[in-house]
Order: structure tokens, then C-alpha cells, then sequence
């Protein structure tokens, strides 16, 4: 049509994001929390499935694929309706973490944690022992989110913003920070609804968090940043434990911590537990 200009979004493929997962340094044997947006692609031949397949296929057999499957199953004071129960089993994660890791969960093989609003889906070798624990605390260094700092994990944002950077309140936790709160929560249990106390939870007012460019700021000057180009969308990875040493370094120099805060923002790198 004359006078007018048509552009075309590229598709991305199941051979194509491997690729960039390989480019950008995701081996197979790697532990891998992914944080997803489907949209941030353009188009997908095969939708999330490939996503997904695209990551088991660069993992391969001896890797541990994880995604957070958060649900809004909080009580919120100010409403008055109930909250949807939480259970493992059948609870959407689509409205908090979207459609990737909301396929990933209800695929066969996959496991989930128990947290209710803060639960974690994992696939591959020692997966149950992955999701195990912090039920109650939500980021608790003996549960999911600590086991991933352990075992040396990576994290991966496909196309999401840094801001949704879970591992950031690993730390937190570890530090003792005061902006980790407490919240009631619905979970489904074997006589009915019931609603428990969570610890820990990250609804805190913090000044480098909120929209994500000040956590990108933060990252992108400690250097520990890979990124690579994919269509219309940026995938970035990040060392679990760099992002632990960077998150206590940049909270010990913007906020007067105690002396035991402190020596865990000294040790980050070395002596997590």
C-alpha cells in the first residue's frame, strides 16, 4: 500500500531460543530459576511449550529447570471476598508469574512447593528435594530459595524486568532486614480451607525495588549482567550467589544495619548457609 509502512514481528523457535540460551551461557547440568514473558517474544512457533522444551533441551537430562509459581492465595485485609485457597495441585500461577511457568507446573514430572503464595515449580534430578520445605517462611535459606543459592544456581529473565528479581529477598532474609513482613494466607487442607501466617514476606517498602530500573542500575554496575538479543525480546542471566553478594553489599551501604547484618554482608560470597 503506498504512503504506508508494514513491519512484521519475527517468530521465535524452539531451535532459536536454545540457541540463545547456549550464546548466553546456560550448560546443561545447570540449575535455572527463569523468570518468563511470553509477550516480550513477539510470536512463538509452539507457544510456552517451546519456551519450555527450549530449556529442558539446553539443560538436557542432569539440569534442574525452576519457575515461580506465586499465587495470590494472601488474605488481604481490605477485601471481602476469601482469597482462593492454595493448592499445589490445581492453583493458577497466571495472574503472578503468567502463562510460561502456569504450563510449566501442570506438565507430568513437575513438582511444586508448598509455600502458598511463593511457590516454586521444579523438573529434573532432585527436584522433591528442591521444593522441600520453607512452607511458612518464605524465604527461608533451608527452603527452594535457599537451596537454589546453594546449589550455585542461575537466574534467567526471559524478557522479564530485573525487578522480578525473587533472589534479591534471599538476602534479605539472610540480613534480617525489616522490611520482610508477615501476612495471613489461605492454603487447601485435607478438612477444608484454613488460613496460616507466612513470615518473611516481600511487601516491605524498599528504595531500589518497585518498577526494576533501580535494580537494573544496581546489577548493571556490579557487572554481573549477561545478556544476549533474541527477536523483539533481552534474555539475562545472573549468578544466584553474585546476586546475594551484590543485593547485602548495596543494603549495607545505603541503610545503617546492625552488627550482625553487617557481618552477613561481608560473608555473603563465601559462607552462606
Amino acid at each position: 500500500m503506498d504512503g504506508i509502512r508494514q513491519t512484521t514481528r519475527s517468530t521465535a523457535t524452539r531451535d532459536g531460543i536454545a540457541e540463545a540460551l547456549r550464546a548466553l551461557g546456560v550448560w546443561p547440568g545447570d540449575v535455572l530459576l527463569v523468570h518468563s514473558s511470553l509477550s516480550s517474544f513477539g510470536r512463538v512457533d509452539g507457544g510456552p511449550d517451546a519456551v519450555i522444551d527450549a530449556l529442558l533441551d539446553v539443560l538436557g537430562p542432569d539440569g534442574l529447570l525452576v519457575m515461580p509459581t506465586f499465587t495470590n492465595c494472601r488474605v488481604a485485609p481490605a477485601t471481602t471476598s476469601p482469597a482462593e485457597p492454595y493448592d499445589p495441585a490445581t492453583t493458577s500461577c497466571r495472574d503472578r508469574t503468567g502463562i510460561i511457568p502456569d504450563t510449566f507446573r501442570r506438565r507430568n514430572g513437575v513438582k511444586r512447593s508448598l509455600h502458598p503464595t511463593h511457590s516454586v515449580a521444579a523438573c529434573g534430578p532432585r527436584a522433591d528435594e528442591f521444593v522441600a520445605g520453607g512452607e511458612r517462611r518464605t524465604f527461608d535459606p533451608a527452603g527452594p530459595f535457599g537451596r537454589f543459592v546453594r546449589w550455585n544456581g542461575k537466574a534467567l529473565f526471559l524478557g522479564a524486568r530485573l525487578g522480578a528479581n525473587t533472589t534479591m529477598h534471599v538476602a534479605e532474609d539472610w540480613m534480617g532486614l525489616p522490611f520482610l513482613t508477615r501476612e495471613k494466607a489461605r492454603v487447601q487442607t485435607e478438612s477444608g480451607p484454613a488460613e496460616v501466617v507466612v513470615t518473611g514476606q516481600p511487601s516491605g517498602c524498599r528504595s531500589y525495588y518497585g518498577g526494576g530500573g533501580v535494580v537494573a542500575d544496581v546489577f548493571e554496575r556490579a557487572g554481573i549482567i549477561r545478556q544476549v538479543s533474541l527477536n523483539e525480546t533481552v534474555l539475562r542471566l545472573l549468578s544466584a550467589r553474585e546476586i546475594i553478594r551484590v543485593t547485602c553489599e548495596h543494603e549495607s551501604a545505603s541503610r545503617a544495619l546492625s552488627s550482625a547484618a553487617k557481618r552477613r554482608t561481608i560473608s555473603a560470597g563465601t559462607d552462606w548457609p
